[in-house]
């Protein structure tokens, strides 16, 4: 496929002075005005009444013989401006019959609006100049449609060629010369254009972050940023939508540098739009019948859904992933995911579906201790991982490796999806397919219980739970609450009452092992003050602390307490 030249590095079309350089115009004189040169020529009209400006569209050459100038200095004096308000390309005046010299007042308002002011030739009649420059206009649109249609061909070849939207962005970039990025529907920066000649310009573009991007969209101006570290100079963006039908899907951001766009850089731009659109949509396709997949695979997996070893083996190998070995799985959920999003102002499925993809990236880019592939897939608002482990490693080394692995997704999480983030909870190790159902079962109440207990953001293993298992299964029944009531309630009623600190100091003597000692100095009291309150304690429940039935129900309680009120975990 052979390289689009492109030519046009400001405005492209046919300009001003390519009108002046026709054989027709040879004798044209340019009064004022020139930094207007580059103005566009789309047509070219004739004015000669005073009224005339109902009839001017814009970008015309307008072509006058001056009659109703003469004579009348207030025309005079409006006329460059309300030209320029209309957008007129160019004023070409023909002098001697009805004006002897071109009013100094136009001359100061052709320079100062950069409205190029054009004494032409007297003798050249009105058709010889209109034919010969709406013929190279018409040739100058009709370039920029076939160079328009190659690059809308060239950027559907590279997709079809197999190019993803990296691909595209650098293919736009060596079209239009300009840095390009593509930012996804949050704003943040999925690619950007390899460096050029404009690689300053270009680093610049990928250093702004996703609040930069919506700055510049939400205020719908070109933005300067001072992006480079010792640079004055800012960043001129012009952002484009990649939609399908009302739905945003991402940006295209472009650098300007500092030059407006060409007509034919933006029918790029549009075209590109329309490429990365399509693109999105089939990479979305394709990932959401690999989800589909992967998911039915796995709820068939942890629901104990199968016939067979064999035709769940087969499953896994489509999905590039091997059942022989034990396996560790992790329930990640979100906190309080439908909550946070009903607080956003974009809460659809288009922004549901690309938090959960980045969440799975995530997932999927954290390394395991036996570099094996593991297979991930979400579940409502939860990810299901299974972590696969030699049959010789130790067990607690594999939930050690498992712990690892669940803090390293936390943490990414809580880093690149901020504010959001997952309580994840860890199962025992699933050595046989048929174990893999309890293992769901013990990370998802590993990963609930330790919400509660622990609090949000934390990861829990099943075996750490030790009493939750037994008294959180299903906490709040009749039973439990009458058990708590008889045992910690009174202390707790105590410690509202008076303002003491009875639950905690329980809560501390059980975490010391019941020792005395251990217990005053983790409490920052003296030893006296320790036994003065478990002694209150003993009072208050009618007990002795020294029975062991005693102490287990105490703690018991306390647990099931710890359980029934999780905000309490940090005190």
């Amino acid at each position: 496929m052979g390289d689009i030249k492109m030519s046009f590095n400001t405005r492209d079309g046919f300009r001003v002075r390519d009108a002046l350089s026709l054989p027709c115009l040879a004798g044209a004189i340019v009064v004022a005005g020139e930094a207007g040169l580059d103005r566009v020529v789309r047509h070219v009209t004739v004015m000669d009444a005073p009224g005339g400006y109902d009839w001017i569209r814009g970008d015309e050459l307008l072509l006058s013989s001056a009659y109703f100038l003469k004579k009348d200095p207030d025309i005079q004096s409006r006329l460059i401006p309300e030209l320029s308000r209309l957008g007129i390309a160019a004023i070409g005046l023909k002098l001697r019959r009805f004006l002897d010299a071109m009013p100094q007042v136009m001359i100061d308002h052709a320079n100062e609006y950069s409205l190029p002011l054009i004494e032409l030739p007297y003798s050249v009649a009105w058709i010889d100049i209109i034919n010969p420059v709406m013929s190279d206009i018409l040739n100058s649109q009709a370039t920029i449609l076939r160079k328009s249609k190659e690059s809308h061909e060239r950027l559907l070849r590279l997709v079809l060629a197999g190019g993803g939207l990296g691909d595209i962005v650098t293919e736009v970039s060596a079209l239009i010369e300009r840095p390009v990025a593509i930012a996804d529907r949050s704003w943040n920066c999925m690619h950007v254009s390899p460096s050029g000649p404009y690689r300053e310009h270009g680093r610049s573009l990928a250093s702004l972050t996703s609040e930069d991007l919506q700055q510049a969209w939400q205020t719908g101006e070109i933005v300067d940023h001072a992006v480079l570290p010792n640079s004055r100079a800012g960043l001129g963006l012009f952002m484009a939508p990649v939609s399908v039908g009302e739905k945003v899907y991402a940006y295209l951001v472009v650098s300007q540098n500092h030059d407006p766009l060409s007509a034919l850089s933006l029918t790029i731009i549009e075209n590109a739009c329309t490429v990365c659109a399509l693109e999105i949509m089939r990479f979305r396709a394709n990932r959401e019948m690999e989800r589909r997949f992967r998911n039915s695979f796995i709820e068939d997996l942890v629901s104990g859904n199968f016939g067979s070893h064999q035709v769940m083996i087969r499953r896994a190998e489509s999905l590039g992933w091997d059942l022989a070995h034990p396996q560790v799985l992790l329930n990640i959920d979100f906190d309080g995911f439908e909550r946070y999003y009903i607080e956003q102002s974009d809460y659809d499925d288009i922004a549901i579906r690309a938090i959960k993809d980045r969440f799975l990236q995530i997932v999927e880019s954290v390394p395991t201790a036996s570099n094996r592939k593991f297979l991930g897939a979400d579940k409502s608002d939860s990810m299901i991982v299974l972590l696969p482990y030699d049959k010789n490693i130790e067990p607690a080394e594999a939930r050690a490796n498992a712990m690892r692995v669940a803090e390293c997704i936390r943490s990414e999480v809580e880093r690149r999806l901020a504010p959001l983030t997952v309580s994840v909870g860890i199962s025992r190790i699933a050595m046989t397919l048929h174990d893999i159902p309890d293992a769901y079962r013990q990370a998802t109440q590993a990963m609930a219980l330790g919400r509660r207990v622990f609090g949000p953001n934390t990861s829990t293993n099943f075996d750490d739970l030790g009493v939750f298992r037994v008294i959180c299964d299903g906490p709040g029944t009749d039973e439990q609450r009458m058990f708590h009531d008889e045992w910690i309630l009174p202390i707790i009623e105590y410690d509202r009452q008076r303002k003491t600190e009875l639950v905690h100091t329980l809560r501390t003597y059980f975490q010391c092992n019941m020792n005395a000692l251990d217990s005053a100095k983790a409490l920052f009291i003296h030893e006296n003050t320790l036994r003065y309150r478990l002694n209150k304690i003993e009072e208050i429940i009618g007990k002795q602390l020294s029975s062991g039935e005693t102490a287990l129900n105490l703690w018991t309680a306390l647990k099931l307490h710890m359980a029934m009120h999780p905000e309490l975990s940090d005190h």
